[in-house]
Parts: C-alpha cells; sequence; structure tokens
C-alpha cells in the first residue's frame, strides 16, 4: 500500500507540471516510447494492434490435446489471471498519471501493446517466473522529462522556447511485484466468483433457444456478471472483459473436450470441422464475444447426414454447455490455490532479504 501510495503522490505530482511525462536515456535506461492510454470500459471490437510475441490466432490444433487449461495443473488458468493483473495495475499506474512505471513495467516484460491486449496468452513464460523476475530486478532511476503546458497563458507563445523540466524517477520493482500479487489475489477471487455463474450462463442459452427467440439473443442475455452483482460491490476495472474472456477459455475447451468425448463416432469428425471452421478466434487476440459468437454459430447449423449417421449440431451444443459447467468448476478448483501461491512467492521474497 506504501509503494501505491508513493507511485500515485509521484505521479499526480508529475501530471501537476503539465505535459505527458517520458523517461530520457542518461542513467541508463532507453528512452520511453509513449504508452497506449488504455479503457477501463471493454469497446466493442479491440483495435487490431497486436501484442508483440504473442501468437496470432489460428485454427483447431486438433484433438490431441483436448484439456490442456485442465491438465496443467492451473498453470493456463493463473498464467491468465497474472495477465490480467498486469494489464489492471498498469492501467491504475497510468490513470493516476505513474506513466513512467507502467512504461518501465512494460519494457521489462518484453510485450509491448499489453495494456490493449485481449485474448488468453499474453504472457510467454510460466507465471511464477514472471513474478521472480519482478522480485530479483535491482531498483533503477530514470530520468522524466516534461514540457509544461499553457507557457505564460499561451501554448503557442513563439516568444517562449519551450522549457524542458527534467527530475530523477526511482523504479522499485519489488513494490511493484508487491502490488501485482495483490491484485492477482483480487482477480483470481473475481474469476472464481464470475466462472460460478457459468450454469446461469447456460439456462439462459437454453430459455433463449427454447423460447423461439433465436440465436442473436444469445449475446444479449449472458452477462450475469454484470446483471446480477449486488450494489457496492468494487470489481477490478477490467472485470467485464475479464469475464468475457473466461467464456472465451472455458468455452473453448469445452468444445476440445466435446470432440474427444464424441469420438469414434461421426459427431467427433463434424464438430472437428466445425471448430476448425469457426474456431480460430479462440486463441491469440480477437475480438470480444467469441466463446457467444461461437455457441450461436453452432446453434444455428441445421442437422447433417454422413456414412455414420445423422449428425444433430443441437445435440452437440447442448453437450458442450454441459462441458462449460465442468470446465468452469475444475478452473475454479485450480484457483482455489491462488492465494497460497501468492504467500508461497512473498515469503521467499522475504527470506531471500535476510539471508
Amino acid at each position: 500500500m506504501a509503494g501505491f501510495a508513493l507511485a500515485a503522490f509521484v505521479g499526480a505530482a508529475a501530471g501537476s507540471l503539465g505535459g505527458p511525462w517520458r523517461a530520457s536515456a542518461p542513467v541508463g535506461c532507453a528512452r520511453v516510447r509513449p504508452g497506449w492510454v488504455a479503457s477501463a470500459h471493454a469497446p466493442a471490437a479491440v483495435r487490431t494492434r497486436r501484442l508483440c510475441g504473442a501468437p496470432r490466432a489460428r485454427g483447431a490444433r486438433g484433438t490431441t490435446r483436448m484439456l490442456s487449461a485442465l491438465e496443467d495443473d492451473g498453470e493456463q488458468i493463473k498464467r491468465f489471471v497474472l495477465q490480467r493483473a498486469l494489464q489492471t495495475v498498469m492501467f491504475y499506474m497510468r490513470t493516476c498519471r505513474d506513466t513512467p512505471t507502467a512504461d518501465w513495467l512494460e519494457r521489462f516484460l518484453e510485450l509491448p501493446g499489453l495494456n490493449e491486449y485481449h485474448g488468453l496468452d499474453g504472457l510467454r513464460e510460466p507465471w511464477r517466473m514472471t513474478v521472480t523476475r519482478l522480485f530479483a530486478e535491482p531498483p533503477t532511476s530514470i530520468v522524466v522529462q516534461s514540457i509544461p503546458r499553457n507557457r505564460a497563458g499561451s501554448g503557442n507563445n513563439p516568444y517562449l522556447p519551450p522549457k524542458v523540466l527534467t527530475m530523477a524517477f526511482d523504479i522499485v520493482p519489488q513494490r511493484i511485484a508487491l502490488r501485482v500479487l495483490d491484485c492477482t489475489l483480487e482477480v483470481a477471487q473475481e474469476c472464481a466468483d464470475d466462472l460460478g455463474l457459468m450454469s446461469q450462463e447456460n439456462d439462459q442459452i437454453r430459455r433463449a433457444y427454447v423460447a423461439g427467440s433465436g440465436s442473436a439473443s444469445i449475446r444479449a442475455s449472458t452477462y450475469p456478471t454484470l446483471a446480477h452483482e449486488p450494489e457496492g460491490t468494487s470489481k477490478s476495472a477490467f472485470r467485464g472483459g475479464t469475464y468475457d474472456l473466461l467464456k472465451r477459455l472455458v468455452t473453448r475447451e469445452a468444445a476440445r473436450g466435446a470432440i474427444k468425448a464424441l469420438e469414434p463416432g461421426p459427431g467427433a469428425q463434424w464438430l472437428a470441422r466445425f471448430y476448425k471452421a469457426n474456431g480460430a478466434a479462440f486463441d491469440g487476440e480477437s475480438r470480444y464475444h467469441v466463446g457467444d459468437d461461437f455457441l450461436k454459430a453452432l446453434l444455428a447449423e441445421m442437422p447433417a447426414v454422413s456414412s455414420g449417421g445423422v449428425v444433430d449440431p443441437k445435440a452437440i451444443a447442448d453437450g458442450i454447455l454441459d462441458q462449460r459447467e465442468a470446465v468452469a468448476e475444475r478452473l475454479r478448483e485450480q484457483l482455489a490455490s491462488v492465494p497460497g501461491d501468492v504467500q508461497d512467492i512473498k515469503r521467499d521474497f522475504l527470506e531471500k532479504g535476510f539471508r
């Protein structure tokens, strides 16, 4: 908390001097590229700029590793939670005009554009390694420069050359790591709570179709985490976007699990082809509502006849909905160990400090 207060104070002081701050190179730090400003509200569609190094959207990977998110002892969901925690902390930094720290963190992670990335694969290394590297990074100092706005009442006064204000800015990675871990706990709890709503999501989808309202209403009727939250509850800045990504993850793993469960029947081959044609957006950076759109397209399919028998897409969709609940419950179980993991990481950091 003290680290956050210090960063917020320095950021506010920087903002009071006017002009956007930037870091320059004299103290052994590369010049800071002005960061992109993140938005607390999820847009209708993400911008097309891709996170450097993150995989692009691609097609299905086959049926050999269907339940990757469930067979890795929680690594994928924990890495996703850390990704969202990092994005949230960077947003808070920029909101408090602590842009130098946010830019430094983005460079340290070697993930330019992370604050705008909307996908499941933002981090490229085990989640513990990311935090451990941050704890091990020594404190550093950068030089921050700013040009005050409205010089002598006019920003276009040709007789007053721009005056650059310069100040030293200390970066303490250990404080940043502690803030990230605290945010990780918050995001993990939110994810666990929202995954518990998957049964309500499925019930609303089924009711919408049984009532004859059609697939077009699926997207509009599947937001229980936003519609049913008690008033006055606090939440992280990107909870709505995180929930959209959780639905993407759960639907992807449920679809892959359904392919495996349907083998060796004709339904498995049909669903594998459908997934390859409609599931590319599950991986990499993509738009919002990927999971909803996949189910919408599946429910719109007509029954098909193959050499092995008749394939009923609506029955397959119903099976995927059941799988979504099972996947969500398994992910909740994996998230239950996050508080203990965070305590272990903090304990290791303190023990190394006393050696």
